[in-house]
């Protein structure tokens, strides 16, 4: 497939995910952690990290950083709803620009898209940040075999 038009499609998909995430923010922070972690987040303005999933800093830092500027809770809690797909936008661009992979760019945008079905409204799930930070670690470990594999001390 064309990288373009992959480009393009993802474009269209995480924008399409980045306005829904706007118009039901909502629906999206007022479910079951999202609430627990932005109430906390607020309290003690700090992140509100347990049992050691730091995979959750990236998205925690937009409502942080919304709170510290004096955002109103509306806008906070839509700085959250939206920071998970910024999360899952990036990584997609990351394979793609980045590191050049449009295999694993597809393979990661289908995920996406097919995994939005049963978390789109459990935006705090784990699952898609943790597969998000997978496949920057698969690019990259892609890199190194092919890097040792075109090496010259190759055995």
């Amino acid at each position: 497939m064309n990288k373009r038009f992959i480009f393009i499609l993802g474009v269209l998909s995480f924008g399409f995910a980045l306005f829904f995430s706007i118009i039901y923010f909502l629906e999206r922070t007022a479910f079951l952690d999202l609430s627990f972690h932005l109430f906390y987040l607020l309290k003690d303005n700090d992140y509100c990290i347990q049992n050691y999933r730091i995979g959750a800093v990236f998205t925690q830092s937009f409502p942080l950083i919304g709170a510290w500027l004096g955002l109103s809770l509306k806008s906070i809690a839509i700085l959250y709803s939206t920071s998970f797909i910024v999360l899952y936008a990036l990584t997609f661009f990351c394979i793609l620009v980045g590191f050049k992979n449009v295999k694993l760019a597809i393979i990661y945008l289908f995920f996406c898209i097919l995994i939005t079905t049963h978390t789109f409204f459990w935006a705090q799930s784990e699952l898609p940040q943790g597969v998000a930070y997978l496949f920057i670690y698969l690019c990259r470990f892609v890199i190194q075999t092919e890097y040792r594999s075109s090496s010259f001390f190759k055995v």
